[in-house]
């Protein structure tokens, strides 16, 4: 009978979570949104209004690495970092084996080779691996300092509460980002690492176009009841933008998270091609008015005819180089009539055999000739 009560409980809370499921684990497909005619601040105003963000529940950083342009959603407030912690972490022994320190394949610490650590890290979000990794630059204090500077900060003047827990805020991980993404010769195992990590959730839950590098950070806090959901990444448009976006409590955060990235790409993208448009008109422009200014120093110079020939039809200056060798070409043919006609008439005399009807016909060639010739002349052939 307890066995019977008990499945019947366990029955009815499962029932239970899935008809009234916490708020944070809903998500909506993605949304339709126009661009056209609105700034990354109307588009953001619209995103978070839609999923009734309250103040502290979200900061967003977004940077695109091509145009450099950057913005930011209440950019310096500190937030609970969960796992991303460890894509600075990870940087620091990237940077150690490029200037000789460690080698990343070969060396190990802890027990553990440091490639197995790092992949642990990033890959599986192990926390183990990750606090192999810390403690081998010492106390949890010191390798805050030494990871301050990946995050544009001087570990002597940072903020105090830099140090207290694990925390970042929007604009400190995008500087991280930033230095990653820069550095990718340095840190390409890093980003490759981040490739392969959960790409089909948070940032990835739709994004499918384009390849996405992310680490995101997970903690729910069940003493508060408040879920930290986070991520941060490389998206690959055609133009790579960098964005991080950290939740606190928020409503629907995996909607957030995703639906953001793809609302990022689809701006991205309509940004680029907008500009390359523009730019495209501008050096038809360009092209134009060169090609005006060209034809307009031309006329000037007089190199170019006020009003143009008929097509096909030669320009005064060709005509005038045709017309030589037209001449001289009817004057040959002439002289040749006229010297057969002459040839006619010597031959008749000296035969002694002279008729006028061998007269009329040396005269015709003579005639002909000429006519021949006057009509090559108006012909031009």
């Amino acid at each position: 009978m307890k066995k019977i009560s008990r499945l019947i409980i366990c029955i009815g809370l499962l029932f239970c979570f899935a008809v009234a499921a916490p708020a944070a684990w809903a998500e909506e497909a993605v949304q339709e949104v126009e661009l056209e005619g609105k700034s990354w601040d109307d588009l953001m105003g619209d995103f978070l209004e839609y999923y009734h963000v309250a103040e502290g529940q979200v900061t967003i950083g977004y940077y695109n690495t091509v145009t450099g342009e950057e913005h930011y959603y209440d950019p310096d407030r500190y937030m609970v970092t969960g796992s991303m912690y460890k894509v600075p972490l990870t940087m620091v022994f990237a940077d150690k084996d490029a200037a000789g320190e460690l080698d990343l394949e070969t060396g190990a610490t802890g027990g553990f080779k440091y490639t197995t650590l790092m992949k642990g890290a990033i890959v599986d979000s192990n926390n183990d691996y990750a606090a192999v990794l810390w403690r081998a630059l010492g106390s949890y204090h010191e390798y805050r300092r030494i990871i301050a500077p990946y995050m544009g900060e001087d570990p002597d003047n940072v903020d105090a509460k830099y140090y207290e827990n694990n925390f970042f805020t929007a604009r400190q991980m995008l500087t991280c980002l930033k230095k990653l993404y820069e550095g990718s010769e340095t840190y390409s195992y890093i980003i490759e690492l981040m490739k392969a990590a959960e790409q089909s959730e948070y940032f990835c839950r739709h994004e499918d176009r384009y390849e996405v590098a992310h680490k995101y950070g997970y903690l729910a806090d069940d003493s508060k009841g408040v879920l930290y959901l986070n991520d941060c990444g490389i998206v690959y448009t055609e133009e790579p933008y960098l964005l991080v976006c950290f939740t606190a409590g928020a409503e629907k955060p995996y909607g957030i998270l995703s639906n953001l990235c793809t609302l990022m790409s689809d701006y991205t993208q309509y940004q680029y091609e907008q500009r390359k448009e523009q730019e495209a008109a501008a050096e038809a422009e360009r092209m134009r008015q060169e090609a005006q200014e060209a034809l307009e120093r031309a006329r000037e110079e007089g190199r170019v005819p006020e009003a143009s020939a008929a097509p096909g039809a030669a320009s005064p200056q060709e005509a005038e180089e045709e017309a030589p060798g037209t001449v001289s070409r009817a004057v040959v043919l002439a002289v040749l009539f006229l010297l057969c006609g002459g040839l006619i008439v010597l031959a008749e005399v000296k035969s002694g055999s002279f008729t006028w009807k061998r007269l009329l016909l040396a005269l015709l060639c003579a005639l002909l000739s000429l006519l021949f010739w006057v009509s090559s002349v108006s012909s031009g052939v």
